[in-house]
């Protein structure tokens, strides 16, 4: 009898928690923070902690993932930003991103190259598995964005679709804020 107790409550606590994870993914924007970098605004999850922060870079981490990092950086940087010379990729080609990535329409006009880079590789000085996501964006004006996140592969499996979604929800401030005053 109790071994049934123990199965029912077990299948409980996993449907709560499924439904729990699937709800997190959908909600991680109205609890979201928001970090301005230069010209751009990006929403970032709760559980993202600032580590540091200047006027040119933020770094994140995750008191729960000892692994876990990422990385915004507003500098004078080129695509080979995305070349990891440390690390060996399974296949992860650099992808231009695809019109309209950015649900923010105004992101399109200002932007005049993105490229992405993600896949999982080895890293060659401790043959650890990991986890890549990384983005260069050159806008217009001349300014560069790198965007970067590292974990090992299971960690990328629950971060990676938030990192991606903090981007892809970026905003152009100055257009905004040209919104707001009209």
């Amino acid at each position: 009898m109790s071994s049934w107790i123990i199965l029912g409550s077990s299948l409980l606590f996993l449907v709560y928690l499924a439904y729990a994870v699937k709800n997190e993914f959908r909600h991680f924007l109205e609890d979201s923070s928001r970090i301005s970098l230069g010209p751009l605004a990006i929403f970032i999850p709760r559980w993202w902690k600032i580590e540091e922060k200047t006027a040119w870079e933020v770094s994140f981490r995750q008191k729960n993932v000892r692994d876990w990092k990422c990385f915004f950086c507003r500098k004078k940087k080129d695509i080979s930003c995305l070349d990891f010379p440390h690390l060996v990729f399974d296949e992860a080609p650099i992808n231009p991103l695809p019109p309209h990535f950015f649900s923010a329409p105004e992101m399109d006009k200002i932007i005049k190259q993105a490229f992405r880079r993600e896949g999982t590789c080895t890293e060659l000085e401790e043959m650890e598995r990991r986890y890549i996501d990384s983005f260069f964006i050159e806008l217009t004006s001349g300014e560069t964005f790198y965007f970067y996140t590292e974990c090992g592969v299971l960690s990328g499996m629950r971060d990676g679709p938030y990192f991606e979604e903090a981007i892809k929800k970026g905003k152009n401030e100055i257009a905004e804020l040209k919104n707001q005053m009209n």
